[in-house]
C-alpha cells in the first residue's frame, strides 16, 4: 500500500499527497481534529521528530467503494521532543507499539476526505512514560 510506503519511508509530502486539501482527521490523541493538509502534514512531522523510527506493519486491508479500513501496528521509539496540547514532552526513550485501525474515506479524484484513527491512547501514553 502506497501510503504505508510512504509513511514508512517517513516521505511526508509523499503521505501528505494522499489527502485532500480539506482533509479532516480525528484521533484520541488530538484535541481538534486536524482539518487541513498542511495540519496533517504537520502532525506527521512532530511525530517523525518525536519518533525518528516509527513505522508501521500492515495486518489488514479492506476497501468498499470509497472506504478503505486498514489496522496496523505503530512502532518506534521515543527520541525526540514530542509536541503535544500541554506543550513539549522531552524524550523518554520508551518505545511504543500501538495497534490501530484507520477509516478512510476517499473522494472521487481518490484523495482521503476523512479519516478516523482508533488506538488505545491511555496504552501508548503509558509505554511512552508520558501517563
Amino acid at each position: 500500500m502506497e501510503r504505508v510506503d510512504a509513511f514508512n519511508e517517513h516521505d511526508v509530502q509523499a503521505f501528505s499527497d494522499f489527502y485532500a486539501n480539506d482533509a479532516v482527521l480525528i484521533a484520541p490523541t488530538f484535541p481538534e481534529p486536524l482539518t487541513s493538509r498542511a495540519s496533517i502534514h504537520q502532525r506527521e512531522v512532530d511525530l517523525i521528530t518525536a519518533v525518528p523510527d516509527v513505522y508501521v506493519e500492515m495486518i489488514d486491508a479492506i476497501v468498499d467503494g470509497r472506504t478503505q479500513v486498514v489496522e496496523v501496528v505503530l512502532r518506534g521509539t521515543h527520541t525526540g521532543p514530542l509536541a503535544g496540547e500541554g506543550g513539549t514532552a522531552p524524550p523518554t526513550g520508551n518505545s511504543v507499539e500501538v495497534p490501530m485501525v484507520l477509516i478512510s474515506r476517499f473522494s472521487d479524484d481518490g484523495k482521503i476526505t476523512r479519516e478516523n484513527r482508533y488506538y488505545d491512547a491511555g496504552a501508548m501514553m503509558h509505554q511512552l512514560g508520558l501517563s
